[in-house]
C-alpha cells in the first residue's frame, strides 16, 4: 500500500492494518521527509487518543492530515504505534 499526496510517497508499506474501514501504517513506513508530529491532540471513542501529524509535500502543508496512535484503547489494539491518513492523502495498493 502507499499515501500519496500531492504526487508524493508519505508512506509505503506490505504491513499494514485496517480497523474500521482505515488503513493504518506503521511508523517505519512513514517517509519521515514529509510528516511532523504535533502537539494537537484526536480523540475517537472506539480507538482512545491519538497525536495529529502535519504532511509536506511538493511545497504545500496540510495540517491535521494524519493521526498517530500510541495507545489506543485495548479494542484497537492492532493500530498500537500505527498512522491513519486523513482527508486529501490518496491510498493505493
Amino acid at each position: 500500500m502507499k499515501a500519496v499526496r500531492n504526487g508524493t510517497v508519505v508512506a509505503e508499506s506490505d504491513d499494514t492494518v485496517m480497523f474500521d474501514g482505515v488503513y493504518y501504517f506503521s511508523e517505519q513506513s512513514i517517509n519521515t521527509s514529509t510528516i511532523t508530529v504535533s502537539s494537537r491532540v484526536f480523540h475517537c471513542p472506539k480507538r482512545g487518543y491519538g497525536v495529529y501529524c502535519d504532511l509536506s509535500s511538493s511545497g504545500k502543508e496540510k495540517v491535521n492530515a494524519a493521526v498517530y496512535f500510541a495507545h489506543p484503547y485495548p479494542e484497537a489494539r492492532a493500530i498500537t504505534g500505527r498512522l491513519c491518513f486523513l482527508y486529501g492523502v490518496e491510498i493505493m495498493e
